[in-house]
């Protein structure tokens, strides 16, 4: 069973992530809420509060590979928001937090794929395609000259990430093996 202060813990994102769906639906953007990182932050949250600790280590995988890309969205951007800081780094360090207490699980990188492509293909039926949200629609900016055509491109962040969380699944499971604790349902 998930000690009590690790379910606890599950506020924090939680928070995060209501704050960051207040600012953007204020603004008339709440779609932008389906952004693997803002809802990474939610599945972290529910994860710790039903002491299911895949849902913390999926969530927490895409995290780490939304941490440099976020800066370079800024840039590109130009705007930065205190909320979404918070659900870009604050609950990665949640995440990391838990990981390096119960440890990655051996399929957590084939999981995180497989939700990113669920995750993917509901924003692609259900959010505007001028948002390109989870990247569902349209090449990134800036990518059009390596890339003639959408599928071209899906492929290459599908194989991409594949590889990404992979790697980073494998190298938080030498860093932090199994983990101290045992949390049951995992």
């Amino acid at each position: 069973m998930l000690p009590l202060r690790y379910r606890l813990s599950g506020f924090f994102p939680l928070i995060l992530f209501g704050a960051r769906l207040i600012e953007l639906n204020n603004r008339g953007e709440a779609a932008h809420i389906l952004w693997i990182c803002h809802i990474s932050n939610l599945l972290i949250a529910l994860g710790l509060f039903l002491g299911y600790i895949e849902l913390v280590r999926v969530s927490t995988l895409w995290l780490i590979i939304g941490a440099p890309l976020w800066p370079i969205e800024i840039i590109r951007t130009g705007i930065m928001e205190l909320t979404s800081v918070g659900t870009h780094y604050v609950g990665l360090a949640i995440g990391l937090l838990v990981i390096k207490q119960l440890g990655m699980g051996k399929h957590s990188w084939l999981y995180a794929l497989i939700w990113f492509l669920l995750l993917q293909q509901f924003t692609r039926m259900f959010t505007p395609i001028a948002l390109n949200i989870n990247l569902a629609h349209s090449i990134y900016p800036g990518w059009e000259q390596f890339f003639s055509a959408y599928w071209q491109y899906w492929f290459f962040i599908i194989g991409g990430s594949a590889i990404c969380l992979w790697l980073f699944s494998n190298i938080l499971s030498r860093i932090f093996g199994k983990g101290h604790l045992s949390a049951g349902k995992s």
